[in-house]
């Protein structure tokens, strides 16, 4: 589990202005490295997790804004991971938080099965820094 906060850089209109606390589920190294490079300088507060069962875990005990699922993961997958959340949303009546899928797979069936499982969104890896940020503005509100 990496937990990294970054530091605040002056913000524009297409930058979320305001502290955003990101669950990042995924299992390649230098996939979170990349996230991790990716949102420093941005007012984020990222936990990195290396499969679902850990981001299921972190999810139950802390409050995110955002989450980013990897879908093909070891322990527990994406699919699962995501369903699993959604049930504990439900089951406490906590509101739904954003979950992003993070997959290779871009069939309209591939992108229908994250939706299928509870994400609210879809980016394609490999992920650039242009497409997730607008990602997290647009499902941050």
């Amino acid at each position: 589990m990496l937990r990294t906060e970054m530091p605040s850089v002056s913000m524009d209109e297409n930058i979320v202005s305001r502290s955003v606390r990101i669950l990042a589920a995924d299992d390649s190294n230098d996939n979170r490295f990349l996230l991790t490079a990716f949102l420093k300088g941005f007012p984020y507060e990222l936990l990195i997790v290396e499969n679902g069962q850990e981001a299921l875990d972190a999810f139950k005990e802390e409050k995110f804004d955002i989450v980013l699922m990897d879908m093909q993961m070891p322990v527990m997958d994406g699919f699962a991971a995501t369903r699993l959340i959604r049930e504990w949303e439900a089951e406490n009546n906590h509101p739904a938080t954003p979950v992003l899928a993070l997959t290779a797979y871009t069939l309209p069936e591939e992108i229908k099965q994250c939706t299928d499982a509870g994400c609210d969104g879809h980016i394609s890896k490999p992920v650039r820094k242009k497409n997730l940020i607008q990602a997290i503005r647009d499902f941050v509100k």
